[in-house]
């Protein structure tokens, strides 16, 4: 060392003996770039007049940079970056890992060292697997680091998925069993081959016809990687069998019973009575009861209807909406809920049903010269407006014209009847 350097030697440690508590920024290297000073974790750095002197440093990785250098546990070293962050952001860290074992050089490393199964790019077409543990074939295994070569993997034309397989003795194969495509590019997930029986799926490649290298960055990979994805033993499944977690199901005996109770629960009815299901799996009557009363007459809560119950009220409902028609040529009783086209040359008679319910409606209309006239049974009227016919088998509503047309709807069950719609000139009798 030069004098000058001794000087400032002698100056800084004078400086650093008399103020230990002293903060001095730094260049971490001396002017020709070297860092390290020995093996021991000393560094050089370089001051702002240009002398170097030798210091220790386990604070910072080893890339030139602003430090500060000072005493810490009565030893010179570097004790920070000059332009330390107090947020996430670091950027004078690249990624970067350890090497294995005690180190005072930190190196660099993929971050795969640290994560089992995964897979990188090696050297030309070779893949460097980490190796894992893994279930196949009602037990576990375990495959080593291996790199693995495909250069005979690569097709001669086109492009498609090449599966890395291993069976339960470690040994690997090659299946490219999967969807051909002609280019790199084009190639989906979907287009990988499904797993081999008695294969653990390690990984899967992308390859294609005059390929030289293999390609894995955060947004274009040719590596797929299947950790947590599903993968059963035994090839491809949408969810880990039972037995990939903890062997078959009839390993747990407990379990097995439960399902096998829960699977036979049912709902039945017990004379009638709806029975129920708690969370522990204990039937109870649930207070209510199935019902078939197909009118719901009961109106009740606590009585659940039948399907057939349910099936004819509907029926039932419906019929009510509809009026069937027919053309009629003879005299003839009316049925509810029923309209008639009268085509008679001379007078055709109707005459109402002696059964009717409320609501129920009868249509007539003409179509021929002979004209109609609607008959009443004992007890029975009709009431057109403010007119009524005579009661009983005298009174009638006829037509006066071939086109003439009339709907009565029942209003008292049985006997009475109100005309709610007439076209053309209806005689009231």
């Amino acid at each position: 060392m030069t004098s000058a350097g001794r000087k400032l030697d002698v100056t800084i440690g004078k400086l650093f003996s008399a103020r230990k508590d002293l903060e001095i920024p730094a260049w971490l290297g001396d002017r020709s770039g070297n860092i390290k000073a020995d093996d021991n974790g000393n560094v050089y750095v370089t001051f702002w007049n240009g002398e170097t002197i030798i210091v220790r440093n386990h604070s910072v990785p080893n890339q030139q940079r602003w430090v500060i250098v000072g005493y810490r546990n009565n030893v010179l070293q570097v004790l920070k970056s000059w332009d330390t962050f107090f947020d996430a952001s670091s950027p004078d860290v690249p990624e970067h890992d350890h090497t294995w074992g005690i180190s005072t050089n930190p190196s660099w490393i993929r971050k795969q060292q640290i994560l089992d199964g995964l897979a990188a790019p090696g050297t030309g077409l070779t893949i460097d697997f980490l190796g894992l543990e893994y279930y196949l074939n009602g037990a576990y295994h375990v495959i080593g680091y291996k790199n693995i070569d495909l250069t005979a993997q690569i097709p001669t034309s086109d492009a498609r998925w090449c599966n890395v397989e291993a069976d339960e003795d470690g040994v690997i194969s090659f299946n490219t069993g999967g969807t051909v495509k002609s280019s790199r590019e084009l190639l989906l997930l979907e287009d990988i081959p499904a797993t081999a029986a008695a294969k653990k799926l390690l990984f899967s490649v992308r390859t294609r016809v005059g390929q030289v290298s293999f390609k894995k960055e955060p947004s274009d990979s040719d590596i797929f990687v299947p950790l947590f994805s599903g993968v059963a033993s035994g090839g491809s499944a949408s969810s880990i069998a039972w037995g990939g977690i903890i062997g078959t199901l009839a390993d747990q005996p407990d379990l097995q019973s439960e399902l096998d109770v829960k699977q036979n629960l049912v709902l039945s009815p017990v004379d009638n009575d709806i029975a129920t299901v708690d969370n522990l799996g204990q039937t109870k009557d649930s207070g209510k009861s199935f019902d078939t009363d197909t009118t719901f007459a009961a109106n009740s809560d606590n009585k659940i209807p039948t399907q057939k119950a349910v099936k004819t009220f509907v029926e039932t409902l419906v019929a009510g909406l509809g009026v069937t028609w027919e053309i009629i040529t003879s005299d003839q009783s009316a049925s509810n809920d029923h309209g008639y086209i009268a085509n008679k040359a001379t007078l055709l008679v109707i005459t109402l049903p002696t059964i009717a319910s409320v609501t129920q409606i009868i249509r007539i209309a003409g179509m021929n010269a002979g004209l109609w006239k609607i008959a009443q049974n004992a007890g029975q009227l009709i009431h057109l407006g403010n007119l009524d016919t005579t009661t009983g088998v005298g009174g009638s509503l006829a037509s006066v014209h071939a086109r003439d047309a009339v709907e009565l709807i029942c209003v008292v069950a049985n006997t009475e009847w109100n005309v709610i719609s007439s076209t053309g000139n209806i005689m009231v009798v």
